[in-house]
């Protein structure tokens, strides 16, 4: 049992590392200050996940009986329930539509492949404290993937137009 709780964790770290590393890469191609800031506060979210789930990778596999106890208050604190707005709606915010559109459409699906995870580990878990967190996870990545989602449909517009292509 354990064991198997272990190997999720570790996917999830790896999960976790990759949308950091691709909000990153995103932040880098920023156009706009605003956009760079909304990039690396997804970033830095990613990074908080990551910590979490190391944490909790080292309290399990050393036994400890603290190991499924999570400060929950530390989780509303960094994220609470509220959308926070990052991008202004229909702006453009990489230096094309072409590849804000490719990033958008690429975060939709990472954010859509985490939260099916997290909910896959939720259901999959006998440890409550963990259904519990894994749950959270999911709720942000969630949170996450309707931002990008809702500013990806916005963005299509801009790209059909700079394609000098309308489908209408």
């Amino acid at each position: 049992m354990i064991q198997k709780e272990l190997d999720v964790i570790k996917k999830a770290i790896i999960n976790e590392v990759e949308g950091n590393e691709f909000y990153k890469m995103a932040a880098a191609q920023a156009k706009t200050l605003e956009s760079k800031e909304a990039f690396m506060q997804l970033a830095q979210e990613e990074e908080m996940h990551i910590k979490w789930l190391k944490e909790l990778y080292e309290k399990i596999e050393k036994g400890q009986q603290d190991a499924y106890e999570f400060a929950f208050e530390k989780f509303e604190e960094f994220r609470d329930e509220n959308s926070p707005g990052i991008f202004k709606k229909g702006e453009k915010a990489l230096d094309t539509s072409s590849l804000s559109v490719a990033v958008y459409g690429i975060g939709i699906e990472m954010e859509r492949s985490s939260v099916e995870f997290y909910q896959k580990m939720a259901s999959e878990t006998t440890i409550p404290k963990l259904k519990a967190l894994c749950e959270k996870l999911a709720f942000w990545e969630r949170v996450h993937m309707n931002e990008f989602k809702e500013q990806y449909d916005l963005m299509m517009g801009d790209w059909w137009n700079a394609q000098e292509f309308a489908p209408f």
